[in-house]
């Protein structure tokens, strides 16, 4: 019996490869099979696979006749797969030696369906590494055994569509029919967001365990031009799913919140040249899941309905000029009630309001923040001599307990709680995403208020 089928589609790796296939087989677990499928890879793949699967018997190789892409291949291994667990890893990624222990471990220690884990973005060109992990409020709510009942408020917030973060328990996927859909990009939404819908027992471990690269030399979706299209595709597929398994009124504003966002972020991606022909698909895409009038759209934060309409009503010559006016506008959306729970919860504290970032969207968090009845006392940044010509300061120059620092973006929150925490000064810290985008709670989304 093999405990862990792992499943790997092959194409244009031929740099990679080797170093993907190493860290598996110095996996400290060692009860796997490991399915490669050639997608007729035009370089040296094939031989590199082969070379591999002479000296160890664990490698399975299967050969697409044709070029079929990602979703076709992935969906190939899962059907060949004998584990009792699968996990659906790229070929050009770098895995942690404990990887299959530690969620192989997890799934059968609690009897999983699913396990999803962390992992950092590994950046080709430039060598860096950021740690990349769920917001903490989420995290608060995912712990121990959890289904998507536990989790419907954010469920399609929760992590990346990417397979490659999760191991799955093979009956489950195959009794929910879950598969990657034949799309040239997005093809993983579906699946994706589909385990956390069917899930009945989900863990998570909050361990970096996958080493995902990007700005590599070629990845399999990095043809972005339709990358809106296919993603409405996946979105209306798993619509009609939730309705015919009752499952969307309970996720709907998760649901439609995430459709939006993620559609107007490809949008906003994409070239000039496409993006008249894709706006009238994605609004038609809206128009089905919002209704023609919007008037099926409930959201996380009321804004999203107004600027639903103001995309679905724009005059033909303005779609070019809305996308640069627009890129980072629906990540700040400063509900009337919110904006006044967090004055009076500053008023109460009598608390110095510090912003930290001015990048993209520092700045535009900065303008949105002054049209509030909420101050802003300073802003700090770790390269804050980028900025001569703003008020800008070094992080160290938050000296005083009575402070509150603004974090941006939620992935960014538990960095800044370790650099308080290595201060002698105990300012409190605000995700500002979570409590504003994701509907959090101002009291979920305050972490280390000793004010």
């Amino acid at each position: 019996m093999i405990d862990v089928s792992i499943v790997m589609p092959v194409y244009k790796k031929e740099k990679y490869l080797a170093e993907s296939i190493e860290s598996i087989l110095h996996q400290t677990f060692s009860n796997f099979e490991l399915i490669c499928i050639n997608d007729c890879s035009p370089d040296g793949c094939l031989k590199i696979l082969e070379k591999f699967e002479s000296l160890d018997n664990r490698i399975k190789i299967i050969c697409n006749e044709q070029n079929q892409g990602a979703a076709y291949s992935r969906n190939v291994g899962i059907a060949s797969a004998v584990g009792e667990y699968i996990i659906i890893l790229d070929a050009d990624d770098i895995y942690n030696e404990n990887l299959l222990l530690r969620a192989y471990n997890r799934c059968r220690k609690e009897d999983l369906d699913i396990v999803l884990f962390d992992y950092k973005k590994y950046n080709e060109k430039s060598g860096d590494e950021m740690a990349c992990t769920m917001p903490l409020p989420m995290k608060r709510k995912c712990t121990g055994v959890f289904s998507n009942s536990d989790i419907e408020s954010f469920s399609f917030q929760l992590c990346p569509t990417g397979p490659w973060i999760k191991m799955y328990r093979r009956d489950f996927l195959i009794k929910n029919n879950l598969y990657f859909q034949s799309l040239q990009n997005s093809n993983d939404v579906f699946f994706g967001k589909m385990v956390f819908l069917k899930g009945k027992r989900i863990g998570y471990l909050e361990e970096s365990l996958v080493k995902y690269r990007v700005n590599a030399d070629f990845q399999i979706s990095n043809d972005k031009r339709w990358a809106a299209v296919n993603f409405m595709k996946a979105m209306l597929e798993i619509k009609k799913v939730m309705d015919k398994e009752n499952l969307y009124e309970r996720n709907v504003k998760s649901f439609n919140t995430y459709a939006f966002n993620i559609a107007l972020m490809h949008f906003f991606c994409a070239g000039i040249e496409n993006r008249k022909e894709m706006y009238e698909e994605i609004r038609n895409g809206f128009y089905t899941l919002f209704g023609e009038n919007g008037n099926h759209a409930a959201f996380m934060n009321k804004h999203y309905f107004y600027w639903l309409q103001e995309f679905v009503n724009l005059p033909a010559d303005q779609h070019e000029q809305h996308a640069v006016n627009n890129e980072y506008k629906y990540i700040f959306c400063f509900e009337e009630n919110k904006i006044e729970k967090l004055r009076r919860y500053i008023d109460k504290k009598k608390c110095k309001v510090v912003l930290w970032g001015y990048g993209k969207k520092g700045k535009l968090l900065a303008e949105e923040w002054k049209k509030t009845s909420l101050r802003l006392d300073c802003i700090v940044d770790i390269n804050f001599a980028r900025f001569a010509d703003a008020d800008v300061m070094p992080p160290d120059a938050i000296k005083e307990d009575k402070c509150i620092i603004l974090v941006p973006t939620a992935a960014f929150v538990e960095d800044i709680l370790r650099f308080r925490n290595n201060t002698k000064y105990k300012a409190s810290v605000l995700d500002l995403q979570s409590y504003f985008t994701y509907g959090f709670e101002l009291e979920e989304c305050i972490f280390g208020d000793t004010i």
